[in-house]
């Protein structure tokens, strides 16, 4: 039989509603569904100075032929000529009447920072006239559904006894959740009792985690446009290009997402890194942060499992329902994106050759000497 294995980002409290048992998933492609939890898409970051901005600079006074870097100038220029309104406005602090908030457009200036959707729709219009490439904008707004950073993962399975890993939870953080309190169905008894989280399976439960919403960009994208086609007119105005040209966009990143980078599965608790081409089992099924037949998602569940029971329905050479990074965080993302980020010392490990070794004696041990040609040749059979 086998005991059955599900996945369950604790702290995060998110559960997937699929599992199985151990010695099928590995090797039959369910690990791809990890994949587009944990991919990230690197965004570039503009670093904004304070300066001293003339009020009298606006849009306008841009060049004809502007890039993107110069619309997000204008962007600050608007924002920081609405601020120095605000502050102008101010009243004494011994006047009687309320403050007077400074307005800018239709929108009162609050204490919050304004926002891209505050800046008035005139200044949307030049801001798109601007871009130079439709992608600015396409990734400005799908940034965000396209990845869950920093899951803490475990594969764990589905019995009632299986304690959570060691260093998952601090002693005071094991203490608080064994105060909080649930009302559980239990089916075998037919009845509701009140339990605590005191095991990896009570983080499961429907009422303790969720599960992560499934997200298809094409339907996103037309969600979006019914939304904005439900709009009153005079909000309509600065979205009508946008409008226009979805349906060209959506073709165009229907492939997302890019493949002429290198990618990377990063452990973020103990600072260690996989490099795909060390993994996959020829470079052309490298297809960015998804690999054919073995890829990151398998490194993952040969690595995240925790199980008190060590059956596993495979043969196991590196004890693997014991994971060494059962618990830790994880994301996916691009090399150079990574580079960028540690460019001030921080210090990684390459773990790549240490992982591609033990990925194959996992194979081996059930595949046979000859694991790697037997795989590729099942590859093209089935493409």
């Amino acid at each position: 039989m086998g005991q059955l294995f599900t996945f369950v980002a604790p702290r995060q409290r998110l559960t997937l509603s699929w599992g199985g048992k151990l010695g099928e998933m590995v090797f039959d492609g369910s690990a791809k569904e990890l994949i587009e939890l944990l991919t990230v898409i690197p965004r570039h970051e503009f670093t904004r100075k304070q300066t001293t901005v003339d009020p009298r600079v606006t849009v306008n006074n841009l060049p004809a032929k502007s890039t993107c870097h110069d619309a997000t100038k204008a962007v600050n220029i608007a924002v920081n000529v609405a601020v120095k309104r605000k502050a102008d406005a101010e009243t004494p602090e011994n006047d009687t009447q309320a403050s007077k908030k400074a307005c800018y457009g239709n929108n009162p200036l609050k204490s919050r920072p304004v926002t891209f959707s505050d800046l008035p729709t005139e200044l949307h219009r030049h801001i798109f006239f601007h871009m130079e490439s439709k992608r600015y904008l396409f990734t400005s707004g799908t940034v965000k559904l396209l990845g869950l950073v920093k899951i803490s993962s475990v594969l764990e399975n589905t019995s009632k006894k299986t304690t959570t890993p060691p260093g998952l939870f601090s002693k005071a953080e094991v203490e608080a959740l064994g105060k909080e309190k649930f009302e559980i169905y239990d089916e075998g008894e037919e009845e509701y009792e009140v339990r605590s989280l005191c095991t990896l399976y009570d983080f499961t439960l429907p009422d303790v985690s969720r599960s992560p919403k499934d997200c298809d960009l094409g339907d996103e994208v037309r969600d979006l446009r019914c939304y904005f086609l439900h709009l009153r007119e005079p909000e309509k105005a600065a979205l009508n290009y946008i409008l226009e040209k979805l349906p060209d966009w959506l073709r165009q990143y229907r492939a997302w997402p890019k493949t002429d980078q290198s990618w990377i599965l990063r452990n973020l608790t103990t600072r260690e890194f996989v490099r795909a081409e060390a993994i996959a089992l020829k470079p052309e099924f490298i297809h960015g942060p998804d690999i054919d037949v073995l890829g990151f998602g398998e490194v993952l569940l040969s690595r995240i499992c925790w199980s008190s029971d060590d059956s596993c329905s495979m043969m196991d050479t590196t004890n693997i329902c014991r994971g060494v990074w059962a618990g830790h965080c994880f994301d996916i993302t691009t090399l150079a994106s990574h580079q960028e980020k540690t460019a001030n010392g921080e210090e990684w490990t390459d773990a790549s050759e240490e992982v591609a070794q033990e990925m194959a004696k996992i194979y081996e041990s059930n595949c046979g000497t000859d694991w790697r040609e037997e795989l590729c040749r099942e590859h093209r059979r089935v493409w």
